[in-house]
């Protein structure tokens, strides 16, 4: 591949990711409006990108800081429930992993 094709590929892939980051914010948003107003599907999608409109950086921010949190849940999911010995730890830890979980879907 020669300079050219790289630098095309380069660009293609950070506006694809860009896109895609902007895309799951206005999702993860439109999540919150569909539960607290009577807007649903796309009509909350719109709703949702309306809100976040000119806040780039509020944008960026919110998705790193949510998928942070759910990786985070994750990876406790992972090490505590999945891999855990004891039981009674293991029910205990999993109610707490899905309350978080349930709490940052809705966040």
């Amino acid at each position: 591949m020669d300079v050219m094709g790289g630098a095309v590929l380069a660009v293609l892939v950070v506006s694809f990711t860009a896109e895609l980051f902007y895309l799951a914010t206005i999702w993860q948003l439109a999540t919150s409006v569909s539960v607290l107003e009577e807007a649903y599907g796309f009509a909350a999608m719109v709703k949702s990108e309306n809100l976040i409109k000119g806040k780039l950086g509020l944008e960026i921010a919110l998705f790193f800081i949510l998928q942070s949190a759910m990786g985070l849940n994750h990876m406790a999911f992972k090490r505590l429930v999945v891999e855990g010995t004891d039981m009674a730890n293991k029910v205990v830890y999993a109610i707490i992993c899905f309350l978080l979980l349930s709490t940052g879907i809705l966040f």
